[in-house]
């Protein structure tokens, strides 16, 4: 005879009763948040159904309640496009979280992020994506870039403003020591060699030999400073005239010979990217006569396309910093002059690459373009222009 069933008491019924409603607050508090949260959520089982969504997916993907249950992959391309069921199938095969930054078809940014779907036992139960929402930040990380490109923009035009202010009191300083002082030599030379005709004795016409030398050697210290401040044949004949100048002058002043290589293209060169290049291959020779203990070195010259490219080359004992023995990478050994080189051919749209192995030698390859069209034409007595 089957025992009738005791009546539970009122300790367990309340027991459920407050469990009941703590599962109720706690799904309600839940609602809450999913609610008010601007990040909106999706989550697929292991079939890439729609178990459950949040609000915000009515906004993102117009998604509701209703289509709960139903495959992902049935919505438009709109829906499950860029990408999204390839990481889902990916997270659910490799359970590693994929994220990603998505432009839909609203025309809003979101930073997409697919994780597993873990269960209280750790189980794998599907995939949950979270789409928040960066169209303000990302336009406002554009409008930084654009920001910093017209920065950058302003910047060069500086430095090129500089760079031929630098060039023209150069010439203003040349011009000066050619007409002044170099007049002034000339004039007590030629005065000195009227002393020399008038009978004095021979101790007194050799003193006044020696000081003739003197000033010899003066005149040719004045011409050589005023060449070196402002080659004129720089810009009266061009950069290629002036690096052969200025290999006659290396091997003058260090006895290094200069092996100067030209296409033979025509490169009509705005004055500013002329100078900078001269000055730049001037000073990669005198380093080269000074450290690179070699008595050679070559200097190529192309155009490619709206480009001229220069490279100076020797075969000594290359570049390296105190007891390393690779070769060098870009940055290491180089100095402050080869630093200045370099911002200076990047603030005209250049660049500078230096390849050096030590025992090697060491190349270093100058680019720039022809004609600098996005600085605003100087006035006419900027002494700017074209060098060919």
């Amino acid at each position: 005879m089957t025992q009738p069933k005791q009546p539970r008491s009122p300790n367990v019924n309340q027991q459920l009763q407050s469990r009941v409603l703590e599962l109720e607050n706690a799904n309600n508090d839940m609602k809450n948040l999913l609610a008010s949260s601007d990040i909106a959520t999706l989550c697929l089982d292991r079939q890439l159904h729609i178990k459950w969504l949040t609000p915000g997916l009515q906004n993102v993907f117009k998604l509701f309640a209703s289509d709960i249950g139903r495959p992902f992959s049935d919505f438009s391309e709109a829906l499950s496009g860029n990408g999204l069921l390839i990481d889902a199938k990916s997270v659910l095969k490799k359970l590693a979280p994929i994220e990603k930054e998505v432009e839909l078809s609203n025309g809003h940014w979101y930073l997409r992020r697919v994780l597993p779907y873990r269960t209280d036992d750790e189980r794998i139960d599907g995939v949950t994506i979270t789409f928040a929402d960066i169209t303000e930040s990302k336009r406002n990380a554009e409008t930084l870039e654009q920001r910093v490109l017209e920065r950058t923009a302003q910047l060069r035009a500086l430095t090129v403003e500089l760079s031929l202010a630098e060039e023209r009191e150069r010439r203003a300083l040349a011009q000066d020591l050619h007409d002044d002082l170099g007049q002034v030599l000339a004039a007590a030379k030629i005065k000195l060699g009227t002393l020399t005709k008038l009978e004095h004795a021979g101790e007194m016409k050799k003193r006044c030999a020696d000081i003739a030398a003197l000033l010899d050697r003066a005149h040719t210290s004045v011409r050589s400073l005023t060449f070196q401040l402002s080659p004129p044949v720089l810009f009266e004949l061009g950069l290629v005239p002036a690096l052969e100048w200025l290999a006659d002058e290396m091997r003058r002043l260090y006895d290094l010979q200069i092996k100067v290589l030209d296409d033979g293209l025509k490169k009509k060169l705005d004055t500013s990217v002329s100078t900078i290049l001269f000055r730049a291959v001037r000073e990669l020779l005198i380093n080269v006569a000074k450290h690179a203990k070699v008595s050679r070195a070559k200097v190529t010259i192309q155009r490619q396309g709206k480009q001229i490219m220069i490279q100076v080359m020797d075969e000594g004992i290359g570049l390296r910093q105190p007891g390393r023995a690779k070769p060098s990478k870009k940055g290491e050994a180089e100095g402050f002059g080869l630093l200045s080189m370099r911002e200076r051919l990047s603030y005209i749209g250049g660049e500078m690459r230096i390849e050096s192995v030590p025992g090697n030698g060491t190349l270093v390859t100058l680019i720039a373009p022809l004609r600098l069209v996005h600085v605003q034409r100087r006035r006419k007595n900027d002494n700017s222009g074209a060098i060919g």
